[in-house]
Order: C-alpha cells, then sequence, then structure tokens
C-alpha cells in the first residue's frame, strides 16, 4: 500500500486500531467494526483527531 490513495476503506476486526491508524493515513475514509465494545472505545479515543473515521460494533451494524 506504500504510496497508494484510496477513497474508503474498512478494517474488520479492528479491536484497538493496529491496521486502522494505518488505513486513516492512506485513505479519505475509514470504518473500523469489531465485536468488543472495550477495544473499540479504545480505538475510539485513538482516532479521536481522524473526524472522517467511523467506528461501530459490528453486532449493531444493520446489513
Amino acid at each position: 500500500m506504500r504510496g497508494k490513495r484510496f477513497q474508503k476503506s474498512i478494517d474488520l476486526g479492528a479491536g484497538t486500531g493496529r491496521y486502522t491508524r494505518l488505513l486513516t493515513c492512506t485513505s479519505k475514509h475509514t470504518i473500523a467494526l469489531d465485536f468488543s465494545f472495550n477495544m473499540l472505545k479504545t480505538l475510539r479515543e485513538k482516532l479521536r483527531h481522524h473526524s472522517k473515521s467511523i467506528v461501530k460494533n459490528i453486532a449493531y451494524l444493520k446489513i
């Protein structure tokens, strides 16, 4: 992905955001999904400066 730019990216099973944070550097919009409320809470804190990131619990995602 080095040098590539994307419009959107999604991190399934994002956890605390190890890869989500990398995706925010290469994508205009990043979606992070996980089942764990605690991990998502940590991830939201890490991404608080990335206003175009969406962090959601996958259990409540309507498909």
